[in-house]
């Protein structure tokens, strides 16, 4: 780990087997199964610049302290997300990127929806509830087997 960003074994690399950017959102999925937002993409749904993002992710080790990275801190914790960091680097359409997992990114999304008090969260707000109504629907289906 470097700066609070998890960088892999070089052994064991982790890779997109799938990425697309859709309205300026990038997204992938790595060969471990691991769904991603880069932290453009994350910023994007977010409503808030990327810069901001990325200086959470390297400086997680102390950010986690304050009172938004506590924040997001404790619905990581509550979804047993137990990692050090929160965001790793990977490669997206061939340009190395800072990725955040999908739990990240759903802790991260509801702390701008909710918790950051500013007027600027109509982006995160709008969003949060897009993938909340689609969440909803997998998560009926797993439910009943369908």
């Amino acid at each position: 780990m470097e700066n609070g960003i998890v960088r892999h074994h070089p052994q064991l690399p982790l890779l997109p087997v799938a990425q697309r950017d859709i309205d300026g959102v990038q997204m992938g999925v790595l060969n471990d199964g691991t769904a991603y937002l880069t932290a453009r993409g994350l910023a994007r749904m977010c409503g808030t610049p990327h810069s901001v993002l990325s200086r959470l992710a390297s400086g997680w080790g102390d950010e986690r302290f304050k009172p938004r990275g506590r924040k997001i801190d404790e619905t990581l914790a509550a979804q047993r997300y137990a990692a050090d960091s929160i965001a790793f680097r990977t490669l997206h359409n061939g340009v190395e990127v800072l990725a955040f997992p999908d739990v990240v990114c759903m802790a991260i999304l509801e702390y701008y929806a909710f918790d950051a008090g500013s007027d600027s969260n109509a982006a995160a707000l709008s969003n949060y509830r897009l993938l909340a109504r689609s969440s909803f629907r997998a998560f009926i289906y797993t439910q009943v087997g369908y």
